[in-house]
């Protein structure tokens, strides 16, 4: 599997303004603060991910799938100061109350993951003032737009994932629900198109 083909930087940057640009767009009907949309980021990516994998590579057996759970995001500016970091979803992990966080992994196929795995994140570019929030020192340089990172590279980068199935199931449930879903999908693949071109 390590053959497979995985998407260009061009096209990385294009889907994640496109998730950005269409995530603001509909911020109006999103029920949570913008800042901390977790779910709809990684739900609405997910489906932008797969399009555009499908369509660049003419494969529609692998794609891109939602999970659940907790992150630890490294804050101290040493990269092997692994002792200090910020949790998103960690304390009493709930769907029901929020406390989760959502992020994509890809490539996948019949539910399994492939390896090694990419960990995609449209929310990162908040990492900084939900620490913030919390009382927690950002020292790190900051951290772009987006993550994209190859399994090998989330170690470096001082990003780790705890999954939580249950979490993982009633985000996918959350996502299937939402009424406007489709809505927000043809919106983001125009805006992808209108940028790749």
């Amino acid at each position: 599997m390590g053959n497979v083909l995985k998407l260009s930087n061009n096209r990385r940057d294009a889907i994640a303004t496109s998730i950005h640009q269409t995530v603001q767009a509909f911020s109006d009907r999103l029920h949570y603060n913008v800042n901390g949309l977790c779910l709809y980021y990684a739900g609405l990516g997910m489906d932008v991910c797969t399009f555009v994998y499908q369509k660049v590579n003419k494969d529609e057996t692998l794609y891109y799938s939602l999970q659940g759970g907790s992150i630890s995001v490294r804050v101290a500016s040493d990269p092997e100061d692994v002792s200090r970091g910020v949790n998103f979803g960690a304390i009493n992990p709930s769907f029901k109350t929020g406390s989760y966080h959502c992020w994509i992994v890809g490539l996948c196929r019949e539910r399994q993951v492939i390896k090694p795995f990419e960990f995609i994140d449209f929310t990162s570019k908040h990492y900084k003032s939900n620490s913030l929030e919390q009382g927690h020192n950002w020292e790190r340089t900051d951290i772009d737009d987006y993550l994209w990172l190859n399994q090998d590279e989330m170690e470096k980068y001082g990003v780790s994932v705890k999954i939580d199935e249950n979490i993982t199931q009633e985000a996918m449930e959350a996502w299937s629900k939402t009424s406007f879903k489709g809505a927000m999908l043809c919106q983001a693949i125009q805006n992808y198109q209108s940028i790749i071109q």
